[in-house]
């Protein structure tokens, strides 16, 4: 939540995190599948209680100035960030935490936040399945596709995301001009992940991406006239 908050105060349009589901059910926000590398426990998410996650302390790792930081749950993100900031929701691995997709939507629908992405949520994976899933059982949310290789992307692929996806979200190394043209033809919006350092950034910006997603967005700046348009979904 640390993170988050300095996130919002640096102006972003968007916070990117990732989603996972605990033994008995809660969506919980980390990164990895294990809680080994991140806090002072051990153990996978999914083999875990509610309670148990969040009595580790997710902040020491990174700094003395964040001992005690909890792991929060999706709830607790979304009430506070929703309608101020947009909120780019990765389902990570979903496959480890079935009926994951149901929890999520529940979550987002009972906040009305399921036909908005202007300030609100877009549902993320690279699982097409979760996200044919989440179309749905929220057939108005904004969701993306993540893409390792933009290059392996064919014509069919498009034809084929386009049915369950509103965007794609690529990793940025390797990412041309001629995949973003393609993508628009095709009504799909790109944002391009793992963006670092400004002389990418304007690259990427060259080619016509309509966002960014880099972890450090304090480092980057964007011009006025940048044809971005990271979070806003027709």
């Amino acid at each position: 939540m640390a993170a988050f908050r300095k996130a919002a105060g640096l102006g972003v349009d968007m916070i990117e995190f990732d989603v996972r589901m605990s033994r008995d059910g809660a969506v919980v926000v980390i990164h990895d599948a294990k809680v080994n590398r991140t806090t002072d426990g051990k153990g996978k998410v999914g083999r875990l209680t509610l309670r148990q996650l969040r009595t580790l302390d997710a902040g020491s790792w990174f700094g003395a100035g964040y001992r005690g930081e909890k792991i929060p749950l999706l709830e607790e993100v979304l009430d506070a960030f929703a309608g101020t900031t947009g909120l780019l929701i990765d389902l990570k691995s979903p496959r480890l935490y079935p009926g994951i997709e149901s929890a999520l939507a529940r979550a987002v629908k009972a906040r009305g936040l399921d036909r908005r992405a202007t300030n609100g949520v877009i549902l993320q994976s690279a699982d097409k399945r979760a996200l044919q899933r989440i179309k749905k059982l929220m057939p108005q949310a904004p969701t993306a596709l993540l893409i390792e290789n933009p290059r392996r992307v064919t014509a069919g692929r498009l034809l084929e995301y386009r049915e369950f996806a509103d965007a794609l979200h690529p990793r940025a190394s390797g990412l041309t001009s001629f995949f973003v043209e393609r993508a628009h033809l095709y009504g799909l919006k790109v944002i391009a992940w793992d963006a670092n350092g400004q002389r990418e950034v304007a690259a990427l910006l060259r080619a016509g991406v309509d966002g960014i997603i880099t972890a450090d967005p304090g480092s980057i700046s964007l011009p006025a006239e940048s044809n971005r348009q990271s979070g806003t979904f027709p």
